[in-house]
């Protein structure tokens, strides 16, 4: 059962938990024992073991089908893979799981999901999913400012 009482959306920079809601559509059915591989924008990071941070999202998406059982999520980097333990139907699913947010909103900033049959062989991906922007100040810029200056960029008089 993951842990996710009073978590929810955090767009703000370097967010320790920040909870990622996905809609997927799968094109066949799965047998136990496929494998998801979720990679986010280079900056964002799972927890090593992020099997409390994933979970059913079909309540938030007004989705029927509940996401299948996992056995297993191991968070490296930038990359969540998440080993799925009952059957896998052709369906639309919602789930979420939960990151930490980087600095500054990656330049390159689309998330990919690929999935693997029991055996290996992928089935199924999308590597451009949108990402989004993380709530950082845009276009700051230093002004020079000089009271002694009654017109911007005026030389002030030197009182020596």
């Amino acid at each position: 059962q993951p842990v996710t009482e009073g978590l929810s959306e955090n767009r703000r920079v370097d967010a320790a938990r920040n909870k990622v809601v996905f809609v997927i559509g799968t094109t066949s059915d799965l047998e136990a024992g496929a494998t998801m591989v979720i990679s986010a924008p280079v900056g964002f990071k799972f927890q090593q073991n992020c099997l409390m941070d994933l979970g059913d999202a079909s309540g938030t998406t007004n989705l029927q089908s509940l996401f299948p059982a996992v056995s297993s999520c191991t968070g490296n980097l930038e990359t969540a893979t998440i080993e799925i333990a009952s059957f896998w139907e052709m369906e639309f699913y919602g789930f979420f799981i939960v990151v930490e947010n980087p600095s500054v909103t990656p330049g390159s900033n689309h998330w990919s999901i690929i999935i693997y049959d029991n055996g290996g062989a992928v089935r199924m991906a999308e590597a451009w999913i949108r990402g989004f922007s993380l709530q950082e100040i845009l276009y700051a810029a230093m002004v020079p400012f000089n009271p002694a200056n009654a017109i911007a960029g005026e030389a002030a008089q030197n009182q020596v």
